[in-house]
């Protein structure tokens, strides 16, 4: 063939792979365009949707999926707290109810007392308890995850438990670690409190990442209590067993010794477990996304840092749990994440009719479309379903039923317990 014509047919060729590119490009601009322009219809219905619930929360009342209206009321703790409107605590604080009253222990170890409650929200006052407790560490700066050390209260019977950020010094070096102390609220003029638990193994500064500090303890069966540990960080240790970060472990009251019920945990923040049906649920911050919410058995494997369906880490080789013999998550957020906090089981009259009916609370999320509400699932098969979102507008840090008729939250930018009732 001469070389005048091979010359043209390979510039046609050129031309007709250059002609086909911009027309692919085009066409995927077209449908970029088009999935932006939609995407954004959808955002702009949610965030219009989002200021819908603000004028109903500013009105004083939420609406379920039945579109009823359930009260919704703030009481500001500021007075009590010092707090002045631009502080930003967190953990600002946690809830427990002992004879009619609410016990309230803001992040800084401040304890505080109510009145009997009668759902009067009004009538609600608080009064500050005597203790022997100090956090005024010499050695730490003002970074509240380290000033603000209490993760979580118990009330047991007449015993007040706190988890605790333990902050402490070896031979100069500033250590982290997880402790829970306890005192008799009977004389509650004057609480004195004294180790109960504490682990063995701790960090070292500059290697922990307190955004992995969380903790939650509950009542557990056979006279023992579960306790979640976060990975600090070290997420290589959620998968070693002898370690206790990245795992939920039981207590044995009397003994105090603790056994490992459950490992691959990342940072759990809300456990519960519902005595009906002996089963036990926690829920969990993932990287970027892949939070998490897990029916939590005896013995098994939840993954972290080797599977997750969030992003951002190394260390994750799969998303798909099972592939690696780990448990999957009863529910998970995928590209966006809500901030989990606490989940507890609520009543059937209770923001709907449904049995099994789980409340997740959330912190800030992603953004305000994922973070700051309250997430309504149900139960069916050891999955969650989502039924309803209902946006607080405010990260929520804990929850509890009162009289299995009003729902209590501590909301931590107002520094302001929050009550849903009928």
């Amino acid at each position: 063939m001469p070389y005048k014509i091979k010359k043209i047919q390979f510039f046609f060729l050129i031309f007709l792979i250059s002609t086909m590119g911009l027309v692919a490009f085009k066409s995927y601009k077209l449908i970029k365009q088009k999935n932006d322009k939609l995407n954004y219809a959808y955002n702009s219905i949610d965030y219009l949707k989002l200021e819908i619930e603000k004028t109903h929360l500013e009105s004083g009342y939420i609406r379920n999926i039945y579109d009823e209206k359930y009260n919704f009321r703030k009481l500001n703790l500021r007075y009590i707290l010092n707090y002045d409107a631009d502080s930003y605590e967190r953990p600002f604080g946690f809830i427990d109810f002992f004879n009619k009253k609410i016990i309230f222990v803001s992040g800084k170890g401040k304890i505080f007392i109510s009145n009997d409650f009668n759902g009067e929200i009004e009538k609600l006052e608080f009064i500050e308890i005597k203790t022997n407790l100090n956090n005024e560490y010499d050695f730490i700066n003002e970074y509240t995850y380290k000033r603000n050390y209490i993760r979580d209260i118990l009330i047991d019977d007449e015993e007040l438990y706190l988890v605790i950020l333990d902050i402490f010094k070896i031979n100069d070096k500033i250590k982290y670690s997880t402790k829970i102390i306890k005192s008799n609220l009977i004389n509650n003029n004057n609480l004195q409190f004294d180790v109960f638990f504490n682990i063995e193994e701790y960090g070292n500064e500059g290697s922990v990442d307190l955004t992995h500090g969380g903790g939650r303890l509950i009542k557990y069966k056979n006279d023992q209590y579960l306790l979640s540990i976060p990975d600090f960080g070290f997420a290589d240790k959620a998968q070693i067993k002898k370690s206790p970060f990245g795992k939920i472990v039981t207590i044995k009251k009397k003994t105090r010794k603790y056994d490992v019920f459950s490992l691959g945990h990342r940072n759990p923040q809300g456990l519960y477990w519902d005595i009906e049906k002996d089963i036990i649920i926690s829920s969990e911050h993932g990287p970027t996304g892949g939070d998490e919410i897990n029916i939590i058995e005896k013995n098994k494997n939840y993954g972290w840092p080797l599977a997750s369906y969030g992003d951002g880490d190394e260390r994750i080789q799969s998303k798909n749990h099972s592939k690696y013999n780990f448990k999957e998550p009863a529910y998970y957020f995928n590209d966006f994440n809500c901030g989990p906090s606490e989940i507890i089981k609520i009543p059937e009259n209770l923001l709907n009719e449904k049995k099994d009916s789980f409340l997740l609370a959330c912190l800030s999320g992603a953004d305000p479309l994922y973070g700051q509400a309250l997430y309504n699932f149900t139960l069916n098969k050891n999955k969650l379903n989502k039924i309803q979102k209902i946006f607080i507008n405010d990260r929520i840090r804990d929850l509890k039923i009162f009289n299995k008729k009003i729902l209590v939250m501590t909301l931590e930018k107002s520094h302001s317990l929050g009550f849903i009732y009928k």
